[in-house]
């Protein structure tokens, strides 16, 4: 039996997405839907002081829980395809591991409350880390298996999608967020007030 392995969470998404099925396969399919979808990350006061000197860096590498995902499916059919690939060779968030990654732009910070924008994540989502994106991340002459064979097809299916105009996010007290622990909470001291959100492009 595999082992299993337990994560601390250091903070929380704040995002317009409040269930997976608001993140539709349509909106998947576009490679820069979700690039202005402004969110926030919220770090537990605990884990506040590691936030020091992440205003520099532009991008960051996000690495979360899938925790509303479902069972794992080792063969998955990526969004606008017609046949099913192995999990490891995709993005889907039906994972063995329960793990996502993404990266995200950085807006600003305001104490513990980071600003982002590029959010693919529902609403309470578990960030077990944060790292920065450097040009050590930056990958020149690869291949992308399946998807350059499909490309055409993704491409046209990104160009008849609309997404639907950004909602604000509403005032929610931390404490009622997804895995907390009430009001004595720590994350209660990190709260910031509601921002408005933008549009997806």
């Amino acid at each position: 039996m595999p082992a299993k392995t337990s994560f601390r969470t250091i903070g929380r998404v704040r995002s317009p997405f409040r269930r997976p099925g608001d993140i539709t396969p349509e909106i998947l399919a576009s490679p820069t839907a979700f690039d202005n979808i402004k969110g926030e990350i919220r770090i537990h006061s605990r884990y506040a002081p590691g936030l020091k000197d992440i205003d520099g860096f532009s991008h960051l590498i996000v690495i979360f829980a899938f925790h509303k995902a479902g069972p794992p499916k080792l063969l998955s059919l990526p969004p606008g395809q017609t046949e099913r690939r192995g999990v490891f060779a995709t993005r889907s968030p039906h994972r063995p591991g329960g793990i996502g990654m993404t990266v995200v732009r950085l807006l600003g910070r305001n104490g513990a409350v980071l600003r982002i924008a590029g959010v693919d994540m529902i609403d309470g989502t578990p960030v077990l880390d944060i790292k920065p994106y450097t040009s050590r991340d930056r990958k020149i002459d690869i291949r992308q298996g399946w998807r350059e064979e499909a490309g055409g097809t993704i491409r046209a299916r990104s160009r008849r999608v609309k997404v639907p105009k950004q909602a604000a996010l509403p005032a929610v007290p931390e404490q009622e967020l997804p895995g907390s622990k009430g009001p004595g909470d720590p994350r209660r001291k990190n709260r910031a007030p509601s921002r408005s959100a933008g549009r997806r492009s």
